[in-house]
């Protein structure tokens, strides 16, 4: 009884892969590239949108770490006067300072690479 139950298990785990595998063949090779219009992207309002999105993302870029060197600096005081039990909250305040501005560079980078392909 064993052995069959077994044998109907790998039955199903292959036909779901050879499904999953099917339906990944036909959705790539069903794929239709889109090429942005030349009009729209040499339109005044089409280079006046990718000059708007390089302006936020250098903006983004330039402030987010001074930002958030400025509030990692003031967790870090807070952290050095604080008791044991609060230093662990400001230890995490000061990771999730470290991760947000990691993801504003991440996602000021992308805009930039983004609109690059515009030009």
């Amino acid at each position: 009884m064993k052995k069959l139950n077994m044998a109907h298990l790998s039955r199903k785990k292959l036909r779901s892969k050879v499904t999953y595998l099917l339906t990944l063949l036909f959705l790539l090779s069903n794929s239709v590239i889109v090429k942005a219009s030349n009009p729209i992207a040499d339109s005044q309002g089409g280079k006046g949108l990718i000059r708007l999105f390089n302006d936020a993302s250098l903006f983004l870029l330039v402030l987010s770490p001074v930002f958030g060197g400025l509030t990692a600096l003031y967790f870090l005081i807070r952290k050095n006067a604080a008791d044991e039990q609060d230093q662990k909250q400001w230890n995490k305040r000061l990771t999730i300072t470290g991760i947000c501005v990691v993801g504003a560079v991440l996602v000021s980078s992308s805009i930039n690479l983004f609109t690059g392909y515009f030009k």
